[in-house]
């Protein structure tokens, strides 16, 4: 990923090109690559690193009860994962894997935790992007919280829908998952969400053209 790519992702925000170099050094920087399905993280492994998706797409998940597998979340490329294991030096309760051939930067922002060592400008602007970043994964939480707390699968989906940032002025969003991974991560039988979906789609609630999801109507 090029400087001015890099400097476009939250963890780097009003870091100069100049600085990127030595923040990028700071931070312990380095690159690997992994075939598709190949672990990255495993359950229980110590998060030492955040992961900065250059390229690829990654899959976190978790088992459950009868080795259920459930799908936590997908990043893409510019997207962190986990910074907030990864800072706290915590072992890892879920599984984070390739979905595709990808292209990991590590960073270690345990770094950032020993404050008389942020003196220089960049290292001061990197913890406030980490803050920042933390915030925002707090609120994707509680968001998260929110959708698992909807009392049927018509109203979960409608409330996780709503998580998803527009790409255009319609109003359509992306969904990240398939069928199967939407299912899972929303914690619903993968039928009853077919159903559900069919009747939202029958009803003009829903519009869906592939992963391409807009709301027409509550």
């Amino acid at each position: 990923m090029k400087t001015a790519q890099l400097q476009k992702i939250a963890l780097f925000k009003e870091i100069e090109k100049d600085e990127l170099h030595a923040a990028l050094h700071f931070l312990n920087a380095h690159q690997a690559s992994y075939q598709k399905s190949e672990h990255l993280v495993n359950i229980g492994d110590q998060w030492t690193e955040a992961g900065l998706v250059l390229s690829g797409e990654v899959e976190a998940s978790c088992v459950i009860e009868n080795f259920h597998k459930i799908t936590l979340n997908h990043y893409l490329p510019g997207q962190v994962f986990d910074p907030a294991f990864a800072t706290a030096g915590a072992k890892s309760p879920m599984l984070v894997s390739a979905l595709s051939g990808c292209e990991i930067l590590w960073l270690n922002l345990q770094r950032l935790n020993d404050v008389a060592s942020l003196k220089e400008h960049y290292r001061q602007q990197l913890a406030t992007n980490l803050i920042h970043l933390l915030a925002q994964q707090g609120i994707q939480t509680t968001m998260k919280l929110h959708v698992a707390s909807q009392g049927t699968i018509h109203d979960k989906l409608l409330a996780y829908l709503h998580t998803l940032p527009a790409v255009d002025q319609a109003g359509n969003r992306r969904l990240p998952f398939n069928q199967t991974e939407l299912a899972e991560h929303l914690g619903v039988n993968r039928s009853a969400l077919s159903r559900a979906i069919h009747k939202m789609k029958t009803d003009g609630v829903l519009k869906i053209d592939g992963r391409q999801v807009r709301v027409l109507k509550h």
